[in-house]
């Protein structure tokens, strides 16, 4: 039974390492992200077979007359599907790539109401029926008013630990669709991992061009190319934000932007300012840059410059879908005074 026991927990370390370096391209899949919630997903692996001897199959002359594949046709890696939910994926993500436990900051309470006891004397709401009941049992089969029963209940102040994250997307001509779909695995991601941090996660989506508005769900993912960039419209945007509906003492506060590094002539200096205020107001500022390997790099070097003197304070490029596992692992795998 040991042998068994061994066997299938070998094999189920083999199966989340086939898991794993399927990772990079998984979490990229268009797939994952548009799935209903709660449908189990389907993820091809490399097939696992145990360890063991086979006999050699006879070989055939010369002239392709034995079955099988023709000559020239190659080798395809055999593989099965496993099936996962998009906790359990998420899971395995956040394992391997060793994102660490945040310490969130407690800020507003709720009411939490508890029963506690039980007394002769209460509104008929609070009515305990079944020891109501139990008294009249216990009686000679007369109804009187101390037999009824009711439920006390305590109100006590819960401390909750809420956050804000704030999405902003450049959204000027050069952010083409493919552009926009990084923006939208990566945002789908970080989102994902901090829900499963916090209770309560509330979602502000911004987009730019060289002005910025607040917008919904959808248009943040959808809307195409507008005019220009100046990057720092949308972080000013999101001070607002932050400063009127999120206070600091009851938020915990999240900033993540994306560009493709074509910023206007002019804003660099604006950006970097804006920038340096919401890390000192944040649990964490994030940039994406989703250029091509042949993109425009003004933006970048300016931003990594920050990482130094600014700690909460991160910034990747995306230029693949397969690279949004490398920008998850770089801003939120950071250690901060609020991580653990």
């Amino acid at each position: 039974m040991h042998a068994i026991t061994r066997d299938v927990q070998r094999h189920r370390e083999r199966l989340k390492d086939a898991l794993r370096e399927k990772l990079p391209e998984v979490v990229a899949s268009e797939d994952i992200i548009t799935a209903p919630s709660g449908r189990r997903l389907r993820v091809p692996v490399r097939f696992l077979d145990d360890i063991h001897f086979r006999p050699a199959r006879p070989t055939h002359d010369a002239g392709g007359a034995g079955h099988g594949q023709a000559p020239g046709q190659g080798h395809r890696e055999p593989t099965i599907e496993v099936g996962l939910t998009l906790d359990e994926l998420a899971g395995l993500l956040f394992e391997e790539l060793r994102l660490p436990h945040l310490r969130p900051k407690v800020g507003a309470s709720e009411e939490d109401v508890r029963v506690e006891g039980v007394s002769h004397q209460g509104p008929l709401a609070r009515l305990d029926k079944r020891r109501t009941l139990l008294e009249y049992l216990k009686g000679d089969g007369m109804w009187r008013p101390e037999q009824m029963r009711y439920r006390d209940l305590s109100v006590r102040p819960r401390e909750v630990a809420r956050s804000v994250v704030v999405f902003i997307r450049d959204a000027s001509g050069s952010m083409d669709d493919s552009k926009r779909y990084r923006v939208r695995v990566a945002a789908f991601w970080a989102l994902l991992w901090l829900r499963r941090r916090y209770r309560d996660v509330e979602c502000v989506f911004i987009v730019h061009d060289t002005a910025a508005e607040e917008v919904g769900e959808h248009d943040f993912f959808h809307v195409g190319e507008m005019g220009g960039t100046a990057i720092s419209s949308g972080l000013l945007l999101a001070e607002e934000v932050l400063a009127s509906r999120f206070p600091s003492g009851e938020w915990n506060r999240y900033v993540l932007f994306f560009s493709d590094g074509e910023n206007g002539p002019g804003d660099d200096d604006k950006t970097v300012a804006a920038v340096g205020r919401l890390q000192d107001a944040c649990e964490l500022v994030g940039y994406g840059e989703v250029e091509d390997y042949h993109g425009y790099h003004g933006i970048l070097p300016v931003l990594t410059a920050l990482a130094a003197r600014l700690p909460r304070f991160r910034s990747a490029v995306i230029r693949r879908d397969t690279e949004v596992t490398d920008w998850l692992r770089a801003v939120f795998g950071v250690a901060d005074h609020h991580v653990a």
